[in-house]
């Protein structure tokens, strides 16, 4: 179904044609110095909101503060206060732009207070269930159909009094069935929808199972936001987002490329890739915005040995092969200058900055 545009701020616009990334900070308020360096850290890359949990009074007031300190129209802060109703009304009425809720841990009456806090406010709510929410209240032999009516009692007091900013989110640790629901919600609904795969463990689990199932997402049109939950570092979150994004097509940024290596490979392939990746993500961090995108992707190449470059990567736009003495730079499959390999990340760096707008 085609969704009703909602507007988080001036340069976050759900709708069914760009999937924003956001991730959510890991450090508790009293170790506040690692807690705004991690908001910073994000702040410098393409997310475009912080979820911040917020369980009493005493945490709301930290979040808020820095709130007001970093938030900018395209990193927006989010309040997660989860289990108190009163709390998200406070946070409502602080100036968030947008709280994330579990109805499944309220009573109506609070739902319907704060569907009226959230409309004087023109604050938008993220209604989320998971799994655990679910079994609670269906028990533990419920379907698709049960979890789309509960949506329907959930979002009852909003619609209600024609407060339509909101974000449906329904989240599970098994993939195909966190797929199978966001289709029916995108059936029945023409709301929004936040994507991610909850307890979806560690950085090569959370990847796989996260890709699999943003393919069957995004084949459909399916999502307005994503946040890649994973153990670890927030970081990497984006990271991986933006390279699952990349690969089944919604970003279009900076594509490297390396071959896998082989006692052919004149030097540390590994330490060039590595630099070089590092080099560039404030290039690509400020590319991948919804508005600053290329109109295609721009394919980089680091390979090994004359017999992988060019030759293997004539497709890639530019790109390096280690020679016994050096490397050779080339462009479209075509030797263009040799190089040392000292200068392999500047080299290309500059070949970037010279084809890029950012």
């Amino acid at each position: 179904m085609k969704i009703k545009p909602v507007e988080i701020s001036s340069e976050i616009v759900y709708d069914n044609d760009f999937i924003y990334l956001q991730s959510m900070c890991s450090y508790q308020y009293h170790k506040i110095q690692s807690l705004e360096e991690q908001i910073k850290n994000l702040a410098a890359t393409n997310c475009y909101l912080i979820r911040l949990s917020a369980r009493n009074k005493e945490e709301l007031e930290i979040a808020n503060k820095l709130r007001k300190k970093y938030e900018r129209e395209d990193f927006v802060f989010v309040a997660d206060t989860h289990f108190d109703a009163s709390i998200t009304a406070l946070a409502i009425e602080s100036g968030f732009k947008k709280v994330r809720i579990n109805p499944g841990n309220m009573d109506k009456k609070m739902l319907e207070s704060l569907a009226k806090s959230a409309k004087d406010r023109q604050c938008t709510v993220r209604i989320g269930i998971n799994g655990g929410s679910c079994r609670e209240k269906l028990g533990n032999n419920f379907s698709i159909q049960d979890i789309v009516n509960l949506f329907k009692e959930y979002i009852e007091p909003f619609e209600k009094i024609n407060h339509e900013k909101i974000v449906l989110s329904a989240k599970f640790s098994d993939y195909n069935l966190c797929a199978r629901v966001n289709e029916s919600l995108s059936d029945c609904f023409f709301y929004p929808i936040h994507l991610g795969v909850t307890e979806a463990g560690g950085l090569i689990r959370s990847t796989v199972h996260h890709t699999i199932f943003l393919q069957k997402m995004c084949k459909k049109k399916i999502g307005s936001t994503l946040r890649v939950s994973m153990t670890g570092d927030p970081l990497t979150e984006i990271e991986i987002g933006n390279q699952i994004l990349k690969a089944i097509g919604k970003y279009k940024g900076i594509e490297v490329i390396s071959c896998p290596t082989c006692g052919r490979t004149w030097g540390d392939l590994t330490f060039y890739l590595n630099d070089f990746q590092e080099r560039i993500k404030d290039i690509e961090y400020s590319i991948l915005k919804r508005n600053k995108m290329p109109q295609k992707p721009i394919k980089i190449a680091i390979m090994g040995c004359e017999v992988n470059g060019p030759g293997e990567a004539s497709d890639a736009d530019a790109g390096i092969s280690l020679t016994k003495n050096g490397a050779i730079f080339f462009e479209n499959g075509n030797i263009i200058d040799k190089i040392k390999k000292e200068q392999i990340s500047d080299f290309l760096c500059n070949y970037l900055k010279s084809h890029l707008s950012y």
